[in-house]
């Protein structure tokens, strides 16, 4: 995700920064977007939305967004709802599609 980002931006000529985390650490400093795609289903729902609502409150700025895969596919080992991972999050919610593995992305925005 990262390496397509950074191309994606350098053909564009948009001067952003990435940084990678790994998860639960803490992240230092606040951002626009703070990508969780492709590893979330190894986390317990309840830790996940722990985390989500931190980083939410106090690493994302204003008017950024948190995006986030869930998989329904009984093949992972957890399966998320966005709405429990998102519920208590004064948020909008904006869905950006759907793929194979009942997997859909989402975008949180503050």
């Amino acid at each position: 995700v990262l390496a397509a980002s950074r191309f994606i931006s350098s053909v564009t000529f948009n001067k952003t920064s990435f940084a990678e985390f790994i998860f639960p650490a803490s992240l230092n400093g606040q951002f626009n977007v703070i990508l969780m795609v492709n590893w979330i289903h190894h986390i317990e729902p309840t830790e996940l939305k722990k985390y989500i609502e931190k980083y939410f409150s106090e690493n994302l700025l204003e008017n950024g967004c948190i995006v986030i895969d869930t998989v329904q596919a009984p093949s992972y080992k957890f399966n998320h709802e966005i709405h429990f991972l998102t519920s208590g999050l004064s948020r909008k919610l904006v869905k950006i599609g759907d793929y194979e593995n009942q997997r859909e992305i989402h975008a949180i925005f503050k």
